[in-house]
């Protein structure tokens, strides 16, 4: 891809070069939404496809270098698979064009463990029920007969020796003006008829991922075929945890009791198992951080990362009590400082 390229596809979205992934994403998420002719009778379905080829240009130069690692790893690994990890280099500018592009919000759990998941995608759109393909609701209060076609909804026109009926331009054929856009096709005098669709994630997939599902979106009469479906995969760690490569972080509340005499303190991993983090007794919480082997993250290959736990001491809420006062007093006669501390001048 040209540099001159991405540029302009950072203008059309409003961005500048300076954008960071993240925020490339964000911002391409509001404008389809607002954009979509799903969503707005006065959509620009020109802006439309244009927003959605500039931001494949934005994701293909993020993705072109991970995208043929990955593939190289499968291949020379003998692993197939039926979906893309991502948009490679050789798949021109405009294959969003004709698709479906669709947005899915996963937990990690689910990411790491690989799951099935449901969607709803656009399977083909039909005349409006309710008005008839008209776009417009009758009974409104600013309704008249159509002065141009006397509300026939149609115009006679001479052609030669024939005479054409032809569709009134002032009341679209309904033979009536004023009438208000229908409230189920919003104008469009269409709706989309929608099909539950299947998506399964594998093992390990990360944040960003770029699943293609040829032959899954609507009906393309000009092509014989259907469109495919593109998803991104959206992964929601929980708070405190992030990944770095393949280890994932987080942090290890440990009691203050626990740290000065020492146990074992569970902790559920990521992928909701139970393991026990040992304490060694008096542990200086400003060590290096726990490592925990193979409870990481997963790639296609099946090689796990390590889990690494940042420690974190854990104190009483609430005063002491006069109880706890004079056994606090108590230890600290049987068990002083070997040091002072350096306290400021």
């Amino acid at each position: 891809m040209l540099h001159q390229d991405y540029i302009d596809a950072l203008r059309t979205l409003g961005l500048d070069v300076s954008a960071t992934e993240e925020e490339i994403r964000k911002t391409y998420r509001n404008l389809i939404k607002r954009l979509h002719p799903d969503s707005s009778s006065l959509a620009d379905k020109d802006l439309f496809l244009r927003i959605q080829r500039a931001y494949e240009c934005c994701r293909a130069r993020f993705e072109q270098s991970q995208c043929r690692i990955a593939c190289e790893e499968q291949e020379k690994h003998g692993i197939s698979s039926n979906y893309s990890t991502g948009l490679t280099s050789s798949e021109p500018c405009d294959s969003l064009q004709n698709g479906t592009y669709l947005f899915l919000s996963v937990s990690a759990r689910d990411a790491l463990l690989g799951a099935g998941k449901e969607m709803w995608v656009v399977d083909r759109e039909e005349f409006c029920p309710r008005c008839n393909g008209t776009g417009t609701a009758a009974g409104g209060e600013d309704e008249a007969r159509c002065p141009k076609c006397h509300g026939k909804g149609c115009i006679p026109m001479q052609w030669g020796e024939e005479t054409l009926l032809i569709v009134c331009s002032t009341c679209s054929g309904t033979g009536f003006t004023g009438r208000r856009p229908c409230t189920l096709c919003k104008g469009r005098g269409r709706v989309s008829i929608k099909r539950p669709l299947r998506i399964h994630l594998p093992r390990g997939i990360q944040n960003g991922t770029i699943i293609k599902l040829p032959g899954q979106g609507p009906w393309q009469a000009n092509r014989y075929s259907r469109a495919p479906v593109f998803v991104e995969v959206r992964v929601e760690f929980p708070e405190g945890w992030h990944i770095n490569g393949l280890d994932l972080h987080t942090q290890l509340d440990i009691p203050i009791w626990t740290a000065l005499k020492g146990g074992q303190i569970p902790f559920q991993t990521l992928d909701e198992r139970w393991i026990q983090i040992p304490v060694s007794s008096g542990v200086n919480l400003m060590q290096e951080p726990i490592l925990v082997e193979g409870h990481g993250w997963i790639n296609e290959l099946g090689k796990r990362g390590n889990l690494i736990l940042t420690p974190r001491l854990l104190l009483p809420q609430t005063p002491p009590s006069q109880a706890a006062t004079a056994l606090l007093q108590l230890l600290e006669a049987v068990w002083p400082f070997s040091h002072r501390l350096a306290l400021p001048p």
